[in-house]
């Protein structure tokens, strides 16, 4: 719930749990989710014990900002002395916060994936997990609007060098054994030449790399999906292009890193470069193959360095992708998850958005992820090699369910779950939704 009242009557009990988010809007001050002890007392109370912290914390900075302390706590006084009504706003995703007397407006919201993972939210495990082909084509037929979340992992049998080893035992190349990821932020490119150079011999080998790769099965069993009209999209975190290619229209596919089909004058601002390399008036694109020999091509317009349009580190993702992303689960009946190491939030969250409504999820992945138990299906091969063979379970007849498989519902345990608490993803990277840093092994950079 979410409410917001005027603090006129100071002798009102308030009951503040520790998971709400308050602020006091004159103030401007306030404090986020299980970051304070919670409260239950009087305004008065509540008021008093804002004033002590505040006027202890006073003390521990420097001179110099006393004096904007000193402005908040004659604002807190005249509150105290009921001089001056405060406006407490409350964001409580448990519903528990309330004040007494008051007849405040309260709204309710639908908590968010990030709402459940604080509260420890468990979701339900199925009975037992079918990770065989059969299995999954039994699935795959029951199904009408299946969305795809892929990572670098669907696309290394098509050659294409992953941006970071499943784990610290495995032998297969990484792009970041051989490039510090730490350099690579827009920033660094934007104003560091060396960093922008080794950048660019980066991408180069990228660009080499997808210039020969060719969908593989699993980019082509998506695409079959398409034309059998069952598929809802494909979210990605690839920049390679393959699943267009593979068959599926480009307006199906939400690229969350961007893609490399083009270059753009790195002062060029557009959803895929909001932080441009100057004052953002060029408008020069081209083709990725018009990138030419130099250590660090050039616009012919205005001298800026190019660069393909895909996320570097510490930049945001376009607007709207992700809350794209969002919807397009929702709408789904099935999820797909293939070759994500789902660390970095707000891709790790997706797979939560169908588990949450009931939506089932298999996940193909070599990477242990905190949704393993809770995926219908668990599966540790290749993507193309199983998708393949998923595919020759399902034949060339008509891809949907005969009334046997209607009638057969996937069995969830209500009694067994997964605390998402106890099993959520370490995250390397604290922020928010759609201004971000990106940590994850499938950024576009």
């Amino acid at each position: 719930c979410s409410f917001s009242v005027r603090l006129g009557d100071l002798h009102a009990r308030l009951y503040l749990v520790n998971t709400a988010q308050w602020q006091l809007a004159e103030l401007e001050v306030g404090q986020d989710s299980f970051c304070h002890r919670g409260f239950d007392g009087k305004v008065l109370e509540f008021l008093r014990s804002a004033d002590r912290e505040v006027r202890e914390a006073r003390e521990r900075y420097p001179e110099s900002s006393h004096a904007a302390f000193d402005a908040f706590l004659a604002s807190l006084d005249a509150a105290l002395l009921g001089e001056k009504d405060l406006t407490l706003i409350v964001r409580d995703p448990s519903g528990l916060s309330k004040l007494d007397t008051y007849e405040a407006e309260v709204e309710h919201f639908e908590r968010t994936v990030r709402d459940d993972f604080a509260l420890g939210v468990e979701y339900p495990l199925p009975s037992h997990q079918r990770n065989d082909a059969k299995s999954v084509a039994k699935i795959i037929r029951r199904a009408r609007r299946i969305v795809a979340l892929t990572g670098a992992g669907i696309s290394v049998e098509s050659g294409i060098t992953p941006f970071r080893k499943p784990g610290p035992s495995d032998s297969a190349r990484a792009i970041w054994d051989e490039f510090d990821a730490r350099q690579m932020t827009v920033g660094n490119f934007n104003h560091d030449g060396e960093v922008r150079a080794k950048w660019w011999v980066m991408k180069r080998k990228l660009m080499k790399e997808m210039s020969m790769a060719e969908p593989n099965p699993a980019h082509c069993f998506f695409g079959e999906l398409e034309k059998r009209g069952k598929l809802e999209g494909v979210i990605t975190q690839n920049i390679d292009s393959l699943h267009q290619r593979g068959g599926i229209p480009s307006e199906k596919v939400n690229e969350l890193h961007g893609h490399m089909r083009r270059l753009i004058c790195s002062d060029y601002r557009t959803p895929l470069n909001p932080e441009p390399f100057g004052t953002g008036t060029c408008d020069y694109a081209c083709d990725t193959s018009a990138c030419g020999d130099a250590d660090v091509p050039t616009c012919p317009k205005c001298g800026s360095p190019l660069r393909t349009e895909t996320v570097m580190f510490e930049q945001s993702l376009p607007n709207g992708a992700v809350e794209e992303a969002r919807s397009t689960i929702q709408n789904s009946d099935l999820l797909v998850v293939i070759g994500s190491t789902l660390i970095v939030r707000p891709a790790n969250e997706l797979p939560a958005e169908a588990l949450r409504r009931g939506i089932p999820v298999i996940m193909v992945n070599f990477d242990d992820t905190c949704y393993d138990g809770n995926a219908i299906s668990l599966v540790r091969q290749p993507a193309g090699i199983f998708f393949d063979e998923v595919m020759n379970q399902l034949g060339d007849e008509i891809w949907h369910a005969d009334d046997e498989e209607e009638a057969e519902e996937l069995e969830i345990d209500p009694e067994a779950s997964v605390s998402v608490e106890s099993k959520r993803p370490t995250l390397g990277l604290d922020v928010d939704s759609d201004d971000q840093l990106y940590g994850d092994d499938d950024l576009g950079c």
